[in-house]
């Protein structure tokens, strides 16, 4: 998966570590994270799980910070969806970071992973995932003439079909 590589004993700001995981979708810095506010990844899951439930997440179940595919570890669109909404609704000043283009480690600007960004008019980001079993998947949000839409594909063949489906789906429920 996606990395910083970071190496045993380095450490990153907590402003670098999430939006590493924001642009890069970077696994470490998720399982630093995870660590660091959950005593341990294990610890995280569990707490995922249960602002899961709290937010009406009904058919997610976490069990690693980095979204890996694990046995048991399952989500839906609705889900997704909800989430997206609830990290909109409940962290307003936050949720500008999905939208960042890019993030700066060890002096180095890196790029966001996220195509959609750049493929859309209005686009506000959001995450892209892949796994070999969950396919090219992709929840993303955008604002165009006074309506804001969340999208969610799960599933695509390629990071291509990813975007275009959302780019598709999206004006058309505009």
């Amino acid at each position: 998966g996606s990395a910083l590589d970071l190496k045993e004993g380095e450490t990153l700001t907590l402003e670098e570590a999430v939006m590493a995981v924001i642009t890069r979708s970077a696994n470490d810095a998720a399982v630093a994270l995870a660590e660091y506010l959950g005593g341990s990844e294990f610890g995280f899951a569990q707490r995922m799980n249960e602002t899961a439930r709290r937010i009406g997440l009904v058919s997610t179940h976490y069990l690693n910070a980095t979204g890996l595919s694990a046995p048991g570890q399952v989500t839906t669109a609705t889900d997704m969806a909800r989430l997206a909404l609830a990290l909109r609704h409940q962290f307003p000043g936050e949720y500008g970071r999905f939208a960042s283009r890019s993030m700066v480690w060890k002096k180095r600007t890196l790029p966001n992973l996220n195509g959609f960004l750049g493929a859309f008019a209005g686009a506000e980001g959001l995450k892209t995932g892949f796994t070999c079993p969950a396919g090219y998947n992709l929840v993303a949000a955008a604002t165009r003439d006074g309506k804001s839409l969340i999208g969610v594909v799960l599933g695509a063949h390629s990071r291509d079909e990813r975007e275009s489906l959302m780019v598709r789906m999206l004006n058309r429920a505009l």
